[in-house]
């Protein structure tokens, strides 16, 4: 999280949220991180992110609930029953790698009124868990940041999702390291 907020913030105070693999979100000083949610994990929490997605897909996919078409696209790219599936998850390691793995089907098909209904559902809940009770905390004139890939390609619906919060979000960064090694660099 620290990593994420001198990437998007430098040394200025702002609320930092990553949405890539995981989901989280912090307020920032300017120094340290002062408040968090600590990421919750993708078993419990993980709202918006691919963990998240990638559940909540699999778990449509198994029930049966996803529309027809979604559901024989992800049937002709995985490939898999609901015996594979429950195998890879609590079987095999690193179920949150398989999980996640699965919000590619969600990248090449984010045109389908499906998607962007579920995508956007994923963003609603990480913004009016996490972030909302942040700005209430730290104030609506703070920037907002947002890094990670997931965050990066759906930022047309994160900002669509903000915008219906009335939250205006500063910049979003898909792979915040470039931005890190800047800032360590003009530190010396």
């Amino acid at each position: 999280m620290l990593a994420a907020a001198k990437a998007s913030c430098d040394d200025k105070a702002g609320i930092v949220c990553i949405m890539g693999s995981g989901s989280n979100a912090a307020f920032f000083d300017g120094k340290k991180i002062i408040d968090n949610n600590y990421g919750l994990g993708y078993a419990i929490a993980d709202e918006g992110s691919s963990n998240w997605l990638g559940k909540n897909l699999i778990k449509a996919y198994i029930t049966q609930t996803l529309p027809p078409d979604i559901n024989l696209l992800f049937k002709k790219k995985y490939d898999l029953d609901k015996k594979q599936i429950l195998d890879k998850i609590y079987k095999q390691a690193h179920p949150n790698i398989f999980i996640s793995s699965l919000v590619d089907l969600l990248t090449e098909n984010r045109e389908h009124p499906f998607v962007k209904d579920f995508v956007k559902n994923g963003f609603h809940v990480f913004i009016s868990t996490y972030l909302i009770p942040l700005i209430e905390k730290y104030g609506k004139k703070q920037p907002i940041y947002f890094v990670g890939t997931v965050a990066a390609n759906f930022q047309d619906y994160l900002r669509e999702i903000a915008k219906e919060h009335n939250i205006k979000i500063s910049t979003i960064i898909k792979e915040p390291i470039y931005n890190l090694l800047n800032y360590y660099a003009n530190k010396n």
